[in-house]
């Protein structure tokens, strides 16, 4: 029918062109409305979509609005619903996606009535999935950009993140034969699940035990030209995104740190655990963490604010930030003479110790560990 479409635009253009244009719609419609429904309803295989999807195309042309819409809610989403019904992610052989997707253009939200159902029914078939099996990377990742960023987001974390972090915890890091597959079967989900939860994985589930073992072969006189090169071969698993990502870079720049110091250090005194390596951390806990960094971050924004002088508008140091929020809420906020932790000058604030670290607060908590914490919480607890 996209010989109609010159017409159309000739009558458009024309001084009668709403009443030509009528008129044209109801022509249309009195000849193709029962064929089309009937072709839709007995001939269209769901699972093949193109032929479908090239007809309502071509009737969203000729038909009004109205009868366009008609026919989508009563015929072509009532048979999309029913066949996603019906469908199963483990032994239906066509993807979903590929009967799904081309109506995308076409209908539009309308479409996505059908999406819970197929989140839910992807949700049951991980249930029993392996990390180790890419097949599930291939099933979600056409689903990036279609469902909603959050629900997307849910899917992930309730079904993909647990798998890998057991996947994780199982790896054995092993300098002398070191087997990758388990490895390789996370990072290859680094694009598709939320950065700050697949940075926080790697954080939690594998940075800690990596440098836990390059101490202990530190300590072990090895040959530093094989260290260099498993080092080297660790980062090379990374893309160069993740590895400008800053908690990642710290990861390595830590264990670089660690490789200065066994080299100069002398005979017999050994490498120390970095702080925070030979505490018991997770996943679950560093995103824990983050979340109450950025929470942090959110109220350090509100409270800043430009200092105006004579020569125009200064920033703020958070220290300053700090100082002046003791000093309005009668407690002392001062620094700990010798006192550093991770190299950061650690300082009093009422009655507990705390340090300062890229505009973010860590309090000394009851369980000797270093936590993030908002300016009022420490407020609260520090009087």
């Amino acid at each position: 029918m996209s010989s109609v479409d010159p017409l159309l635009t000739a009558l458009d253009t024309s001084g009668e062109g709403a009443i030509a244009r009528k008129l044209t719609e109801e022509m249309f419609e009195g000849l193709c409305l029962t064929p089309a429904r009937r072709a839709l309803q007995n001939e269209w295989i769901v699972k093949n979509a193109a032929p479908a999807v090239d007809l309502m195309e071509a009737l969203r042309v000729v038909f009004s609005p109205s009868t366009f819409d008609q026919i989508v809610d009563t015929t072509v989403l009532p048979k999309i619903q029913l066949a996603v019904s019906t469908w199963s992610p483990t032994t239906d052989a066509v993807p979903i996606h590929s009967w799904i997707h081309p109506w995308l253009p076409l209908l539009r939200s309308k479409i996505s009535c059908v999406f819970p159902e197929i989140r839910r029914k992807l949700g049951q078939a991980l249930v029993s999935w392996d990390a180790t099996d890419i097949s599930a990377l291939t099933v979600l990742s056409p689903w990036k950009g279609v469902f909603d960023q959050s629900s997307m987001d849910q899917l992930l974390l309730r079904s993909i993140i647990p798998k890998l972090v057991t996947c994780l915890r199982s790896l054995v890091i092993n300098p002398q034969g070191q087997d990758l597959t388990c490895f390789r079967a996370v990072m290859v989900w680094a694009d598709l699940l939320p950065r700050l939860h697949f940075v926080s994985l790697l954080e939690g589930e594998f940075f800690l035990k990596w440098t836990q073992v390059l101490v202990t072969w530190l300590n072990a006189n090895p040959d530093f030209e094989e260290v260099t090169n498993w080092y080297l071969g660790w980062k090379s698993e990374f893309s160069q995104e993740l590895l400008e990502e800053p908690h990642i870079l710290a990861c390595f720049n830590s264990a670089l740190q660690l490789m200065s110091d066994a080299l100069t250090a002398h005979a017999g005194a050994g490498v120390g655990i970095p702080p925070g390596v030979a505490e018991n951390v997770s996943y679950y806990r560093v995103v824990e963490q983050r979340n109450l960094e950025s929470a942090a971050l959110k109220r350090i924004s509100e409270i800043q604010r430009p200092v105006t002088s004579r020569g125009g508008s200064i920033a703020v140091s958070f220290k300053e930030v700090i100082e002046t929020f003791a000093q309005n809420s009668g407690v002392d906020f001062i620094p700990k003479h010798g006192k550093f932790h991770g190299g950061k000058q650690v300082w009093q604030f009422g009655s507990r110790l705390c340090y300062i670290d890229q505009n973010v607060v860590y309090y000394h908590n009851d369980k000797k560990e270093w936590n993030p914490i908002g300016l009022e919480e420490l407020l609260l607890i520090a009087k």
